[in-house]
């Protein structure tokens, strides 16, 4: 029945709704819309191919190339940002999504702030030519609608800067981007090209095309951008790297022999799954470094040693100070986050930072009581996060179907029906993981509202029919 919903998205490219194929594949007609939709993305969300737009329309995902196949076969586009000069580069003004293929081609673009006055006094020349500004609607809309993009391709940037840049601009919203990226830095050292200081997307087209693009209008930048990648990805093949493989691997000796006498290896690293979850760095005492959480265990891990020679500063010391790496498979973003919280409070790593005391000022409202449903890495299992405003979440692996049982009923009677029951009380800052998550996945996540139903018996009893086994 999976596999068949598959092909049928496969087929049906301008997206299906959840009725339409719970009617289809699950023979459910006439049911409510939470129903039919609860029951379906309880299936298609454990595919990692599949994923829901903002008008509720199912569609497969373009598919990623594998580490062996050349890189013409894998979805790269160009993330061109432009940012304030005053503002150490975090403030960014201007995103742009490119087309990687014969020749660049515009995808989506927007300004990222409300007015023009809000651009620097020498930045006013991005506006020339037939480029204009248009201000900014919805800020939370745009930045999710870019990261959604990007979830479903292989960006590439100029540099970690500008990766660090709006990376931290969705942290600021709750909103996760994909860890996922290559470098056109990374790219420049591949292809052996050196040039003076500071390299900047302006240098990089100089240097490879002759152009001058300082006082071209962002479409122009954007576009020249994208030709420089084009360009190195033509230079690198020439010297044998076709593959992001071939890519990753390119300063293996160098790689191997930092990490000689440590208690983990490339290759280990190498190994590791392309999908979400948690990763310690640990010291020879055994005392954790660094805990972080990424939606691509493998990618995010690797990228720390691309190019170990140029790597500085903090990273440079957390790397030299490793002795193991401990890493963890996570089935959701979700369960991530929250077990990256709970284990930095439980281990306090010296090169963590703790959650700033502010964040509290802005706590989002609580939704009331929830069941959220979400895959786990084993296929025979989910994981559902009880969800209560003045208790601390509980997270739970449940064996399909047979972890239905009583105990499961207790749990659900006790920790959402029992006012007087003993729980742990509500964290404030795992509210502030959690309720601002729910609000960015509502339309492509399976929610329970208990608040909805009188005791555990009809919460369970709906888990059991929504749930397909």
């Amino acid at each position: 029945m999976h596999e068949e919903m598959i092909e049928y998205l496969k087929n049906t490219p301008e997206g299906v709704t959840s009725a339409v194929l719970a009617e289809l594949f699950l023979k459910i007609k006439n049911a409510n819309n939470t129903f039919t939709h609860t029951a379906i993305t309880s299936i298609l969300s454990k595919d990692k191919r599949c994923y829901i737009d903002k008008d509720g329309l199912w569609h497969i995902k373009l598919r990623p190339a594998s580490d062996g196949e050349p890189f013409e076969s894998e979805p790269l586009r160009a993330v061109f940002l432009i940012s304030h000069p005053s503002d150490t580069g975090r403030k960014i003004l201007y995103a742009a999504l490119w087309e990687i293929v014969t020749e660049p081609r515009m995808l989506w673009n927007r300004w990222l702030v409300d007015s023009e006055n809000q651009l620097a006094s020498d930045q006013k020349f991005l506006l020339t030519g037939s480029d204009t500004f248009t201000p900014l609607s919805h800020y939370d809309t745009e930045l999710k609608t870019l990261t959604t993009l990007l979830s479903e391709v292989t960006p590439v940037y100029f540099s970690s800067y500008e990766h660090t840049a709006l990376r931290s601009a969705c942290y600021s919203k709750n909103i996760i981007l994909n860890d996922d990226a290559i470098y056109v830095t990374d790219l420049l050292s591949a292809a052996k090209i050196e040039f003076l200081q500071p390299v900047s997307p302006v240098s990089c087209a100089k240097e490879l095309f002759g152009t001058d693009i300082t006082f071209q209008n962002v479409h122009r930048q954007g576009e020249q951008f994208t030709s420089c990648i084009l360009e190195l990805l033509r230079q690198i093949k020439t010297q044998g790297i076709e593959t992001r493989e071939d890519f990753d691997k390119i300063n293996i000796d160098e790689i191997s022999r930092f990490l000689e006498g440590k208690s983990y290896t490339f290759e280990q690293i190498y190994s590791l799954p392309q999908s979400e979850g948690i990763y310690g760095f640990k010291d020879k005492n055994g005392s954790y470094l660094y805990i972080g959480r990424t939606g691509n265990l493998k990618r995010k891990i690797t990228g720390f040693f691309r190019d170990i020679n140029a790597v500085s500063g903090k990273l440079r010391t957390l790397l030299s100070q490793s002795d193991s790496l401990i890493t963890h498979p996570c089935g959701s973003e979700l369960e991530s986050s929250l077990y990256e919280y709970r284990l930095i409070g439980k281990y306090t790593p010296s090169f963590n930072s703790k959650p700033p005391a502010h964040d509290l000022k802005n706590r989002p409202a609580s939704t009331g009581s929830h069941i959220i449903i979400q895959p786990h890495i084993s296929d025979s299992k989910i994981v559902a996060f009880l969800i209560h405003e003045q208790k601390k979440i509980i997270i739970r692996s449940i064996d399909v179907p047979s972890g239905f049982d009583n105990k499961l009923l207790q749990e659900i009677q006790t920790f959402f029906f029992e006012p007087g029951a003993q729980t742990e009380k509500s964290d404030p800052f795992e509210s502030q993981i959690v309720y601002p998550w729910i609000q960015h996945q509502a339309d492509s996540i399976a929610v329970i509202p208990v608040h909805n139903f009188k005791d555990g018996s009809e919460v369970l009893r709906f888990m059991k029919t929504s749930i397909p086994f």
